[in-house]
């Protein structure tokens, strides 16, 4: 038994023994093809070498070029968003320019549109307005007469006020142009006469004031090019109407709403006050408004010094009336 024991242990070791040799000669192998040189080893195993040093050299400075590459590409980007920011920018200034000049050609477009059309529908609606006002017939044609001519029958009482020193002022229902015309005409003829139309929009003061100097030939003793002011005409027509010597006895105005928008202002009403002060100035004025009376306060009414009749006409209001 102990003979088997030792023959077998022997055996173990002696296999034992025999792996760590096969072991040892396998790692002296590898330790020897590291040694030998390249030029020992075959054709085949030199290529081997030579493509993996290849490719341990491509990659090595592959890396330089991806960083290359990422710093340009992060440059063009750069420069990429840049210039399409200012491309956009320009792009929306030019857009923005563009749409404000289609907007203004457009705006004006529309605003004259619309400034244009009301107009055309207004000066339409007011033609035919007038047309059917002047083509209805008057109902009361019989009364309107009869007052007519009542109002006729007291002109002579009319201006006998107006030669005592007073001015008329005209008030009431309906149109009063007719009739203060009538009585221009039959009584107002024999001196210089100028009427004005305070309903007239085209109505200048200056140029009315104006006319009166150059029709009496007032030396007016303004340096050509240069225009005087209203209260200046007002000052020399009133001068020269109180002069003794004058060649012209009288002026006669005739004022067709005294209240009317060109004639309302404090200006142009203290300018008329001052006129109608005047002794040889007859003053003849119609009012329309309900609050006329509002215009002349304390100072003007003593001025204007009126008498006031009531000639309710109820004529209808056209361009001939």
């Amino acid at each position: 038994m102990t003979s088997r024991r030792v023959l077998g242990e022997l055996n173990i070791q002696n296999i034992s023994e025999q792996n760590l040799s096969a072991e040892q000669e396998q790692t002296n192998a590898q330790k020897n093809k590291k040694s030998i040189p390249e030029q020992n080893l075959p054709e085949q195993e030199q290529t081997n070498v030579q493509k993996n040093k290849r490719s341990i050299s491509i990659k090595e400075p592959g890396r330089k070029v991806k960083k290359v590459k990422k710093h340009d590409i992060h440059e063009l980007t750069e420069l990429e968003t840049s210039s399409d920011k200012k491309a956009k920018k320009h792009d929306a200034h030019e857009l923005t320019e563009l749409d404000d000049k289609k907007a203004k050609k457009h705006g004006i477009h529309e605003l004259t549109e619309l400034e244009t059309i009301p107009d055309k529908k207004a000066k339409v609606h007011d033609v035919k307005e007038l047309t059917e006002l002047e083509t209805i017939s008057d109902k009361h044609v019989t009364e309107t007469k009869t007052f007519s001519e009542l109002y006729k029958s007291q002109f002579s009482q009319w201006y006998l006020e107006l030669r005592s020193g007073f001015n008329i002022l005209f008030y009431g229902y309906g149109s009063k142009k007719v009739l203060l015309e009538e009585f221009a005409e039959a009584h107002l003829r024999d001196q210089p006469l100028i009427v004005i139309d305070g309903l007239c929009s085209k109505l200048d003061i200056k140029e009315t004031f104006m006319q009166i100097i150059d029709g009496v030939d007032i030396d007016v003793g303004i340096k050509p090019g240069t225009r005087a002011s209203v209260e200046k005409l007002t000052t020399l027509i009133r001068e020269y109407f109180s002069n003794p010597d004058r060649d012209f006895q009288r002026l006669n105005i005739v004022i067709h709403n005294i209240d009317g928008q060109n004639l309302c202002t404090s200006q142009i009403q203290n300018c008329l006050s001052i006129l109608a002060s005047c002794p040889n100035i007859c003053l003849v004025a119609s009012v329309d408004h309900i609050n006329a009376t509002l215009l002349f306060d304390q100072d003007r009414a003593a001025k204007f010094n009126w008498v006031w009749h009531d000639i309710s006409a109820f004529r209808i209001k056209s361009s001939l009336a």
